[in-house]
């Protein structure tokens, strides 16, 4: 199986799906620069790859295609869809 990069998902057009952010929409670029590089920055730099950024594109788009920050019918919050008590809860 063939794996794309951080950079081919964000300028592949036939991944150019659009997200909701506060009622505007978004790409796939737009969520990278204004969610994960804003939150990368309040982290130590070790912990910023571009492992760590596909995935949490993945994940967001798993969880709510970046569409929903309420669990529909579940009590998860945010695009990534955490959990009060959840297994967040330690960290």
């Amino acid at each position: 199986m063939k794996y794309l990069t951080s950079s081919q998902i964000l300028t592949t057009p036939a991944l150019g799906w659009g997200f909701l952010l506060h009622g505007a929409k978004m790409n796939l670029q737009q969520v990278s620069d204004q969610l994960i590089d804003t939150s990368m920055q309040l982290l130590p730099a070790r912990m910023d790859s571009a492992q760590a950024r596909v995935m949490l594109l993945a994940i967001g788009l798993q969880e709510s295609r970046f569409t929903h920050t309420h669990q529909i019918g579940g009590p998860a919050h945010g695009y990534w869809q955490f959990e009060s008590g959840g297994g967040t809860k330690a960290l």
